[in-house]
């Protein structure tokens, strides 16, 4: 083979497998217009949803949700580069990632959605910003950055004070920083509103074992 047949054929060859690699699921859709926009959010919010919601019930995420997390994932990122100005969709985007166990990726996406949130203006934003906060202290707990986690978990009680879950995480990260007299206190708090939080139950019947012990 001479080598001008050989360079066209791998200059073929290249060609051939860049064109297959642009239609790739994988990369990030590209948004033009508004109606795309929509039409690109109506879409992940079908995907997203269901699983968002299974977790947050307690259910054990299969493959074929880690799969719809991952498409969704692709999608959030077309609709954000479209538009960088909506906080709730880098809240979706960094759910997506905590979901599959992406904490510094989700981190990421939770301090461009609290950036974006600013000022708190009506009820709306403040229990946004109260999510994105708790969230923030999982995944910093995770990392075990507990320092991190314990002060934004703090915001999104002060925030939204009548959620049981976002005191039970507060006390979590308190449990790990050994600050056992308020992780107490907060889990009582905790249960208090919601006697039904199995979590904060669990981190007390662990605070009262180690103290028989």
């Amino acid at each position: 083979m001479s080598s001008n047949r050989f360079q066209s054929s791998f200059l073929f060859a290249v060609l051939l497998l860049s064109t297959l690699g642009c239609g790739s699921k994988s990369e990030v859709p590209v948004i033009a217009t508004g109606s795309e926009f929509q039409e690109v959010l109506v879409k992940v919010e079908k995907l997203s949803r269901p699983v968002f919601e299974k977790a947050d019930s307690g259910i054990v995420l299969e493959e074929a949700d880690n799969k719809n997390l991952r498409e969704s994932i692709r999608l959030f990122k077309g609709l954000v580069a479209f538009n960088p100005d909506i906080p709730t969709l880098f809240l979706g985007l960094g759910k997506a990632h905590q979901l599959l166990g992406e904490n510094k990726s989700a981190l990421e996406n939770f301090a461009m959605a609290a950036r974006g949130l600013g000022n708190i203006s009506d009820l709306a934003t403040k229990q946004t910003l109260a999510e994105v906060q708790y969230l923030s202290a999982i995944s910093f707990e995770r990392q075990k950055q507990y320092p991190e986690a314990k002060m934004v978990a703090e915001k999104a009680t002060e925030l939204v004070p009548e959620s049981s879950n976002y005191w039970t995480v507060l006390a979590s990260t308190e449990m790990q920083l050994k600050e056992i007299a308020a992780c107490k206190k907060h889990l009582e708090k905790a249960l208090k509103l919601d006697p039904a939080n199995k979590r904060a139950r669990y981190l007390l019947r662990m605070i009262e074992i180690a103290k028989e012990g």
